[in-house]
């Protein structure tokens, strides 16, 4: 399962880790026994080494001299054992009225002008897989002061347990979480990553400042600034590359480490969400990624998060979940889609409230992209309330073209249960209808404004705006649908050359109307309103209304020729007017074919009654011939409609259409009328 341990992200790691071994509030009247019962306590936790080489005191200052602690770190995933250790080292630590109670070790202020973390990885590694892991990682910190600082004894911490890999480690995490600071700044910290192909990660942060740390919670973090660069060697004949970034100010507020070491086995678990930050946001960012030929910038003006809760699972059951997969080892009699269950039931749960960005720019020779914000609210596995961007442009770095969307928003998304659907697929060979089904979102709302698309500078196509509104789903179908086209505008350029021909303006605008519902009281299945009106003269709408529409076909719709024995057709209208697109069509065949006009829309007409044979023997064949050869002529209104006296079973629709489509007029009540 695992072959290696990512581990680059050491700055975070070794900074916590080496504030809460140099932070070592001592010294009271007995200044070296209170030390000496602190280095014990260090050691108690799980370090090797917790000592100090020089010890002076002048009044309720004290000033320890070449600090060092070490401290070996294991642990196992997937039978895999990853280890490092960490070496810390101050050359100088001052702690300013040391104390002690019945839990811990006290001091007012500590100030360590300078010292250093270091790591060594001794990680599994896989041959056959290329990927870099760390090496060693040394982290400089510059400048660290401490207020009201505390640390506990062991009496704290000794009797710590934990579950899952982790749990070797349980006192040595405790330890940490156990302190408390009422404030502590940090002027600079850097580190080093190396990584085992030669490649190299460079970080710097400065301005860190935290207030009132203690039970594992901060509530507040900010950093002035970061920067990072990251060089990747040259591998097998192909040139490095680099990527290189910085930050502006850096803010969190309410940070709380406990969810996520509920999840690793080391703190009480809850099955309520926690809150593990009540905000983030981070100002200013930038980068530049390099590789040989090319280099890509971005910048972002504002990256920030909403409160973030969780619900922590249990790494330990997935760990045993993913060993089944692999080994197939001990089943049970789970499928497949049970144990992938499991594994995704004990990750947990969250709920993000919302996410924004702002100001993207994104720039190389081939794509240029702005983005003036991007929001997303309401975010948890089952999906979110509302995702919307704005100011979009996307255009080519080389070409003058471009698209550019002024807003998008898409509502109320709900995600498919993908465990459900794969259990169903697997049991449900014979049904690919609603196989397909199990995995398709429901989606409350999509709205678009403001589409313009350009091509070597020449506006190709435009949309003023258009929304789409599903609602009343049932089994992952909408049964309400509403969609509306405003102002799409086209270049006729664009079009098949028979179609432009037709079309005399710069651009056609369309206009687009859909209103479908289906009524569960009444079961009739309804297009109350499709409409498509064209600038260039051509307006349609088509009406149609069934019923018997029972919830039986949609709920289970691989079953759809049973369920549509009770379908019956209740009436349709189909209304075209304002339509000289369709005189000019005439005019232009005529003046092609060398015809008059009359005389061509009758053969035209006539050829079309050929194809309906035999309807075009009846009544209503003759009238639609006389009625469609006058529109043709003068294009002001056609309106077919039909109305039966009473509605048509489907299934006598088919047969009538099969055995006599000459009765089907009749039995639709079917008109014309110009």
């Amino acid at each position: 399962m695992l072959k290696q341990f990512p581990l680059t992200a050491t700055a975070t790691f070794a900074g916590v880790l080496a504030f809460s071994v140099v932070a070592t509030p001592a010294l009271s009247q007995d200044s070296r026994a209170i030390i000496d019962k602190m280095m014990d306590a260090h050691k108690a936790a799980g370090f090797t080494t917790a000592t100090y080489e020089e010890f002076t005191q002048d009044g309720t200052t004290v000033v320890l001299g070449d600090v060092n602690f070490e401290v070996p770190i294991s642990f196992s995933i997937a039978e895999e054992k990853i280890a490092f250790d960490v070496t810390v080292s101050a050359p100088e630590m001052v702690l300013v009225k040391p104390a002690e109670t019945d839990i811990s070790f006290t001091f007012e202020e500590i100030s360590i002008p300078e010292f250093t973390a270091a790591v060594d990885y001794n990680l599994p590694v896989d041959e056959d897989i290329k990927a870099p892991y760390p090496v060693s990682a040394t982290t400089r910190m510059v400048n660290y002061t401490g207020f009201n600082v505390s640390y506990p004894k062991t009496s704290q911490f000794e009797n710590a347990t934990g579950t899952g890999p982790f749990a070797d480690l349980a006192k040595l995490i405790h330890f940490g979480i156990k302190g408390s600071a009422d404030r502590e700044t940090l002027v600079q910290l850097d580190t080093r990553t190396k990584m085992s192909n030669g490649s190299e990660q460079i970080t710097s942060q400065s301005g860190i400042d935290m207030l009132d740390r203690r039970d594992g919670r901060i509530a507040r973090y900010e950093a002035a600034e970061q920067t990072g660069r990251d060089t990747f060697a040259a591998q097998e004949g192909k040139e490095g590359s680099s990527f290189e970034y910085s930050v502006g100010r850096v803010s969190m507020r309410d940070l709380n480490v406990m969810p996520l070491l509920a999840f690793m086995g080391i703190a009480e678990s809850s099955e309520e969400p926690v809150e593990v930050s009540s905000s983030y946001s981070a100002k200013d960012i930038k980068g530049k990624a390099t590789t040989p030929g090319e280099e890509t910038t971005f910048s972002i003006g504002l990256v920030s998060m909403g409160r973030l809760t969780y619900a922590p699972g249990n790494l330990a059951e997935i760990l045993d979940s993913i060993k089944e997969v692999e080994t197939a080892e001990d089943k049970n009699g789970k499928s497949a889609p049970d144990m992938f269950g499991e594994i995704i039931a004990n990750l947990g749960t969250y709920h993000l409230t919302n996410f924004q960005l702002q100001d993207l720019a994104v720039d190389n020779d081939e794509v240029k992209m702005r983005l003036s914000s991007f929001d997303i609210e309401e975010v948890a596995p089952e999906g979110f309330s509302t995702a919307a961007f704005s100011g979009l442009e996307l255009g080519s770095g080389r070409e003058d073209s471009s698209v550019a969307v002024d807003q998008f928003t898409i509502t109320d998304v709900h995600y498919p249960n993908v465990l459900e659907g794969l259990a169903f697929a697997g049991e449900n060979m014979d049904k690919p209808v609603q196989r397909m089904l199990e995995y398709m979102p429901e989606i409350g709302s999509i709205t678009v404004n403001g589409i313009t698309v350009l091509e070597d500078g020449d506006q190709m196509g435009s949309l003023e705006g258009m929304s789409l509104s599903l609602a009343n789903y049932i089994n992952s179908i909408p049964t309400q649908i509403a969609l509306r086209t405003d102002t799409l505008k086209l270049n006729p350029e664009e079009m098949d050359a028979n179609l432009r021909a037709l079309l005399t303006g710069d651009e056609v605008t369309v206009n687009q109307n859909l209103d479908l519902q289906w009524d569960e009281s009444t079961n009739t299945l309804s297009i109350s309103d499709l409409r498509v009106e064209m600038s260039e003269g051509f307006n349609a709408l088509v009406t149609l209304k069934f019923s018997g529409v029972t919830r039986n076909l949609i709920e289970n719709p691989d079953n759809a020729e049973e369920a549509l024995l009770s379908v019956m057709f209740d009436h349709a209208l189909v209304r075209v007017e304002d339509a000289p697109l369709a005189r000019k069509f005439l005019q232009k065949m005529a003046e092609e074919q060398q015809m008059d006009e009359e005389a061509l829309a009758d053969m035209m007409v006539g050829q079309m009654m050929t194809s309906i044979q035999p309807i075009a023997g009846t009544d209503f064949g003759k009238e639609l011939k006389d009625k469609l050869t006058l529109f043709l002529l003068n294009p002001e209104k056609l309106e077919i409609e039909m109305a039966p006296q009473q509605p048509v079973p489907f299934t006598q629709l088919m047969a009538g259409a099969m055995m006599a489509p000459q009765t089907l007029p009749t039995v639709l009540g079917a008109t014309i009328r110009n």
